[in-house]
């Protein structure tokens, strides 16, 4: 699927997706990163807590603030 709104590139993206990129770009700023790296992502979606991605790592004891703490 071809995302034809340019204005925003994560137009293709689910809602539950682009909050969790939202989320991630928030925490790289606040960790003063200039990047938006996997890790951030990978905490987004532990603190969004929805789906199987989140329910994967949380089975392998894998915590929002664990990974925080680390990046």
């Amino acid at each position: 699927m071809e995302n034809n709104n340019k204005n925003n590139p994560l137009g293709d993206f689910t809602q539950r997706a682009q909050q969790a990129v939202a989320m991630a770009q928030q925490l790289a700023g606040k960790l003063g990163h200039d990047c938006l790296g996997t890790e951030h992502v990978a905490v987004a979606i532990l603190r969004l807590d929805a789906g199987v991605v989140s329910e994967y790592l949380k089975k392998k004891n894998v915590e929002a603030e664990q990974v925080c703490r680390a990046i």
